[in-house]
């Protein structure tokens, strides 16, 4: 990738339910164009797979880019990088995981049982699920912060899901179920993996699994799954020099 740092895009990819937009604080400081992708109704009505999810928006997005994937977002960006072609250049992963349930050998994910009971409360009652859901996205924060995370966290928690119900529990099943392990240590992109110290989701993964040479694991000390405040900047900081790194400008 050639040119000007203010001529590249960033396709940013959000997570299970959220808005794509709750990544404004990472990407703040980006100086080309940023598409904000949302994993809605559209998407998850005319796509079975994380895989037919990836294929469509490289459709709708075929110049070279940065592609930027948090939590769910980021097994769509891994498998968008996995498919052979120029559209994905360079991608990055916020608070992502190859799998997301522990299990056959993985120990970093959530537990089966508790995937189980979240899905039975999503069929009881997907609003209620889906806000319980969100606050996991802000557990394990400094107690110092706790009260303007929770502030920012609830005007998004206002707007309510990105998709309805039904299309929640599509994008459930993909969480259960979609495994890219193989794909992580085999990528030849090059690509970064800010993982989140705080993580009350998913642990880091660091120790499961190896990945290639064209690969950078960091741990952002302290950020919750949603990376917000100091630490948004630290990855928006991040994401900039892994994107310009190699660069003539």
């Amino acid at each position: 990738m050639t040119g000007s740092a203010e001529s590249q895009s960033l396709v940013v990819v959000g997570g299970w339910g959220v808005d794509a937009a709750m990544l404004r604080g990472v990407v703040a400081e980006w100086r080309g164009r940023v598409h904000f992708v949302s994993l809605g109704d559209s998407l998850l009505a005319s796509n079975r797979t994380v895989s037919e999810v990836a294929q469509d928006l490289i459709r709708q997005y075929p110049e070279p880019a940065v592609w930027l994937g948090w939590s769910q977002g980021a097994q769509v960006v891994m498998a968008a990088a996995g498919v052979s072609g120029k559209s994905v250049e360079k991608v990055v992963t916020l608070a992502g995981f190859p799998r997301f349930v522990a299990g056959d050998g993985w120990s970093p994910g959530m537990a089966p049982e508790t995937l189980e009971a979240f899905r039975a409360g999503l069929a009881a009652d997907p609003n209620r699920a889906w806000r319980r859901f969100q606050q996991l996205l802000i557990h394990g924060c400094p107690k110092n912060e706790a009260g303007q995370a929770r502030r920012e966290l609830s005007q998004w928690i206002a707007s309510g899901p990105v998709a309805t119900g039904e299309k929640l529990e599509r994008g459930l099943d993909w969480l259960a179920q979609e495994d890219q392990r193989s794909l992580w240590r085999h990528l030849k992109l090059p690509a970064m993996h800010l993982l989140a110290g705080a993580d009350a989701l998913v642990r880091p993964w660091i120790p499961d699994l190896s990945v290639s040479e064209s690969t950078t694991v960091q741990v952002v000390a302290d950020m919750t799954h949603w990376p917000m405040g100091s630490r948004a900047r630290e990855c928006g900081r991040a994401l900039n020099e892994f994107a310009l790194a190699g660069e003539t400008v």
